[in-house]
């Protein structure tokens, strides 16, 4: 969350708990993409396929995997 009004949303609703920033953006993106091609790709351990991806966007894509 790089944009101070999108930083804002969320602590209006927390009561102006500050926000947690040391998750890295960019890292949590890649990470995610390797699990979901671990999962697809039937490589890794018991625990990487047992776990369940959403994908989530602002707009429906009208896309649905399963």
């Amino acid at each position: 969350m790089q944009i101070p009004r999108v930083q804002e949303l969320p602590r209006d609703n927390i009561n102006g708990k500050p926000l947690n920033k040391s998750l890295n953006l960019q890292e949590a993106v890649v990470y995610g993409a390797a699990v979901n091609a671990a999962i697809l790709a039937n490589e890794g351990s018991a625990a990487i396929q047992d776990l369940l991806l959403l994908d989530i966007t602002p707009l429906s894509l009208g896309i649905e995997m399963t």
